[in-house]
């Protein structure tokens, strides 16, 4: 397992996964992407917009999920994660649970993917541990990178989202 303190290669894709819960959910989530587009002077790759119930919590308001594809990222995977929890703080997030309990959010932004790199560091691990077991994550996936292989489990993300135990009703909301 690598600590992942080497730069991101230009051409290694890094996959996002943006969710909200609070607030005006469409626009934190247009948001997230405007941020990390103008600080990484990038354009994003978008998945469509996916509404679902929240996962791993009882909560009144739907979440509503986007992956985003970048490319020409240049920074470490570490400076990667501090840049995104500042997004999620300037869009109103108060503080991310270090016990793994979840609850509602105005921001959440999950780094699903860095190229094919298994990365286990303090608070970061890549692939994200739970993303093969959440349908509102591999929904989107399947629509932005549909054969690219899990570095773990060595599953395209089809054949993810036809192992998921997830069975919440996610939903298309909107195209990209």
């Amino acid at each position: 397992m690598t600590v992942g303190e080497s730069s991101i290669s230009p051409s290694e894709r890094v996959v996002l996964l943006t969710g909200s819960n609070l607030g005006d959910r469409e626009t934190r989530l247009k948001f997230a992407q405007t941020e990390i587009e103008k600080t990484f002077s990038i354009h994003a790759v978008t998945s469509g917009i996916y509404t679902s119930p929240p996962w791993g919590f009882e909560a009144n308001e739907a979440f509503y999920n986007q992956v985003l594809l970048l490319t020409n990222i240049s920074c470490t995977p570490q400076e990667l994660l501090k840049v995104l929890l500042n997004i999620e703080k300037k869009a109103g997030r108060k503080s991310r649970d270090q016990k793994g309990s979840y609850s509602s959010r105005t921001l959440d932004i999950d780094i699903l993917y860095i190229g094919d790199r298994i990365i286990e560091a303090e608070g970061l691990t890549v692939p994200h541990p739970q993303l093969w077991k959440r349908r509102f994550t591999l929904l989107p996936l399947t629509e932005i990178i549909p054969d690219f292989p899990h570095p773990v489990y060595k599953k395209d993300q089809k054949e993810l989202l036809e192992a998921c135990p997830d069975v919440a009703n996610v939903v298309l909301l909107r195209h990209a």
